[in-house]
C-alpha cells in the first residue's frame, strides 16, 4: 500500500485473550473490526476499478479523436477556401485569354482578309499594268542593228534622220537607249 492508504488506516487494538482450555488467542475487539471494514468499505468506494479505466480510456479516446477531426476539419476547409480562392483566380485569368485569344483571332482573320484583298489588287494591277505597256508600247518603234562608233551621239543622228525621212520632230525625252 502506499503511504497515503497507510496513514489513512485506523489503528487496531490487539488483545490477548485466553481460553478456558489454556490456549492463548490473539484477537480483535469484534467492534474495532467492524469500523474497520466500514472504513475499508469507504476507502474502496474511491479505488478505481477496471471497468472505470476502460470507460475512463474509451471516452478520453473518443475525446482526442474528435478533437483530431475537429482539427483536421478546420485545416482541410482552411485549404479548400485557398484552393477555391486559387481556383477562381486562374478562371478569371484563363477567361482573360481566352478573350484575348479571341480578339486576336479576329484581327488575324481580318488581315488575313485584308492581305489576300491587296493580293488580288496587286494582281489586277499587274494585269493593268502590262495592258496598258502594251497599249503604250503601240507607238514605240524599235532600231536594232545600229553600231555605235567611238564619239558618235546616236540620239542626235536619230532625231535628224527621223525629221529627214518620216517629218518627226523628236526630243530627246522622247528617245530611249535600252543595250
Amino acid at each position: 500500500m502506499s503511504k497515503q492508504t497507510a496513514a489513512n488506516k485506523p489503528s487496531v487494538k490487539r488483545v490477548h485473550v485466553s481460553s478456558s482450555s489454556g490456549d492463548e488467542v490473539f484477537g480483535t475487539d469484534l467492534a474495532q473490526i467492524h469500523n474497520l471494514l466500514a472504513s475499508i468499505q469507504e476507502q474502496l468506494k474511491s479505488v478505481v476499478t477496471r471497468a472505470n479505466l476502460d470507460e475512463s480510456l474509451r471516452i478520453l479516446l473518443e475525446n482526442i479523436r474528435s478533437d483530431i477531426c475537429k482539427e483536421i476539419k478546420a485545416e482541410i476547409s482552411v485549404e479548400i477556401t485557398e484552393l477555391k480562392t486559387t481556383l477562381s483566380e486562374e478562371k478569371e485569368k484563363v477567361q482573360a485569354l481566352v478573350l484575348e485569344r479571341d480578339q486576336l483571332k479576329s484581327e488575324m482573320l481580318s488581315l488575313a482578309t485584308n492581305q489576300q484583298r491587296m493580293e488580288n489588287g496587286i494582281k489586277d494591277s499587274i494585269k493593268l499594268g502590262n495592258r496598258n505597256e502594251q497599249y503604250s508600247k503601240k507607238k514605240n518603234i524599235k532600231v536594232l542593228g545600229v553600231i555605235e562608233k567611238d564619239g558618235e551621239n546616236l540620239r542626235a543622228d536619230f532625231k535628224k534622220i527621223s525629221f529627214e525621212y518620216a517629218g518627226v520632230r523628236l526630243n530627246d525625252t522622247q528617245i530611249s537607249r535600252h543595250p
